[in-house]
C-alpha cells in the first residue's frame, strides 16, 4: 500500500481516505494492560511539538517508580500503512512504511509481525529513554541507569488491539485534553483532523466532532480559524502573543472586512499595547461591531500615506507610553534602595548583586539595552550615543567581574 501524498482530490481519493481512516465503521479493539521494551515503541508526529523539562519527568519516575501508563496501538503491517497513510495526510509530511519496519516483532499467537506505536505519553517515552544511556543522581556513572531501577529496559503500557487509525487518533486527541499540548500545537491537529472529517463528509457536525475529540465546539472554531491565519501571524505564537489574541485577530479576519496588513497591524498593536485577552476581545468586539454598522473609523477620512503615518504615531505613542512607565517603575524602586544604603539601612551584604539571580537580570537588560543602542543612532547626537555606548560599555565590564565572583 503506497503511503498518500498530503493532497486529497477527487472522489476516489477521498474514499480512499474514508477507507484508511475506517471512518463508517467502528472497530471494536481491546485494550490490555503489558510490558514492552522502550526501544520497541514506535513514535510517530503527534499534536505535541514542545518538551519541556524530559530530564526532570524522568528523573522523577525513576525515584517514584510510577508512571501514568502510555497508550499504544498495536497493528500488524496493513494497519500500520493506513496509520501511516493517514498521518502523512494529517501532517503533510511523507511517512515511508520501510522506515519503520524494523521495529517488527513477531507474534507468535498471529503468526505475523506486530508493530507497537505510541498514541499517548510522549513526554513519559522520552523521559524514560533519556536514563537508558545516562545515569541519575544516584548513579552519576552508570551509563543508562533505568534498568538499575526497573530490572529491565521495559515499561508497563496500555495497549490497543485492533484499534482503527481513526480511532486511535481521536483517543490521542482525548488523552491530550488532560495534560495540554500547548494551544497553537494542538490547533494545528484540530484543523488538520477535522477537515479529514469534512473530506469524509462536508456536512460532519462540528459539535459532533468536538464531542469525539473531548473539546467544546469554539474551541474546534478557534482552531479553524488560528490555522487561517497567515503563517506569519501564527508563528507570533506563545512568544510574542498569547494563543487567545490570535484567535481574536483571527475572528476579525472572518467577521471584518480587512486586508493582510491591517491583520499584521492589529497583530502588532496587541504586542506593543501590552493587552489582556479580555481586553483585545472587547477592542476586536466592538470595531467588528462598529463595521457591521456600516460605520466609519476615523482613519478612513485619511489617504493611505496619511493612514499609515496615523498607524506608525499611535503605535510609537503605546511603545513610549509602556516603556516610560516601565523605566520609571524601575528608576522609582532603585532611588528607593539607593536611599536605604545611603543612611546606613543596608549594608554592602544586602546588595542584590550578592547573588546570581539579580546579576542575571541585569545580564539580561544590559543585553536588551545593547540591542536597542544601533536602533537610537540616527536619532541622537553623535556626542550623547557615544555616551550612551560607553556607559553600557563601562556596565558590561563591571557585571562580567560580578559574574565571576557571584557564586552560583
Amino acid at each position: 500500500m503506497a503511503t498518500q501524498t498530503a493532497t486529497i482530490a477527487g472522489s476516489e481519493n477521498i474514499q480512499n481516505l474514508v477507507e484508511l481512516l475506517g471512518f463508517e465503521k467502528k472497530s471494536h479493539y481491546s485494550a490490555v494492560r503489558t510490558r514492552v521494551g522502550l526501544r520497541d515503541i514506535i513514535v510517530l508526529p503527534q499534536p505535541r511539538r514542545t518538551f519541556n523539562e524530559i530530564e526532570e519527568l524522568g528523573l522523577s519516575i525513576l525515584i517514584h517508580n510510577i508512571i501514568y501508563l502510555p497508550v499504544l496501538a498495536y497493528f500488524n503491517r496493513e494497519s500500520l500503512e493506513r496509520y501511516l497513510s493517514v498521518l502523512s495526510i494529517l501532517w503533510r509530511t511523507p511517512l515511508p512504511v520501510e522506515d519503520y519496519l524494523p521495529f517488527g516483532i513477531y507474534d507468535q499467537e498471529r503468526g505475523e509481525n506486530y508493530y507497537k506505536v505510541l498514541i499517548d505519553g510522549e513526554r513519559r517515552i522520552r523521559g524514560c529513554r533519556r536514563y537508558l544511556t545516562v545515569g541519575c543522581e544516584d548513579h552519576p556513572d552508570v551509563a543508562g541507569c533505568y534498568k538499575l531501577h526497573f530490572g529491565d529496559e521495559c515499561v508497563e503500557v496500555t495497549l490497543c488491539v485492533n484499534i482503527s487509525p481513526m480511532e486511535a487518533l481521536l483517543l490521542q486527541s482525548v488523552t491530550n485534553s488532560h495534560n495540554r499540548v500547548p494551544a497553537n500545537e494542538d490547533a494545528i491537529f484540530l484543523d488538520n483532523l477535522f477537515r479529514m472529517f469534512r473530506l469524509c463528509d462536508p456536512k460532519f457536525p462540528v459539535r459532533k466532532f468536538a464531542r469525539l475529540v473531548g473539546r467544546s465546539p469554539e474551541t474546534v472554531k478557534n482552531a479553524v480559524r488560528f490555522c487561517g491565519l497567515p503563517e506569519d501571524i501564527q508563528t507570533m505564537v506563545p512568544d510574542e502573543i498569547p494563543y487567545g489574541i490570535a484567535c481574536m485577530v483571527a475572528w476579525l479576519q472572518e467577521s471584518a472586512d480587512i486586508s493582510k496588513a491591517e491583520l499584521h497591524d492589529w497583530a502588532l498593536m496587541a504586542v506593543t499595547g501590552k493587552y489582556k485577552v479580555p481586553d483585545f476581545r472587547k477592542v476586536v468586539g466592538d470595531f467588528v461591531r462598529q463595521q457591521q454598522n456600516g460605520q466609519t473609523s476615523l482613519l478612513d477620512l485619511f489617504s493611505d500615506k496619511q493612514r499609515e503615518e496615523l498607524k506608525k504615531g499611535n503605535r510609537r505613542m503605546i511603545v513610549a507610553r509602556h516603556t516610560i512607565h516601565a523605566i520609571w517603575d524601575w528608576i522609582n524602586y532603585f532611588t528607593l534602595i539607593l536611599r536605604l544604603f545611603e543612611e546606613g539601612k543596608l549594608g554592602k551584604e544586602d546588595s542584590p548583586f550578592s547573588v546570581r539571580s539579580p546579576v542575571r537580570v541585569f545580564r539580561t537588560l544590559i543585553e536588551k539595552q545593547k540591542q536597542m543602542l544601533p536602533h537610537l543612532s540616527g536619532l541622537l547626537q553623535a556626542e550623547r550615543y557615544e555616551t550612551a555606548k560607553e556607559t553600557l560599555q563601562t556596565a558590561d565590564s563591571l557585571l562580567r567581574q560580578l559574574e565571576e565572583v557571584v557564586p552560583e
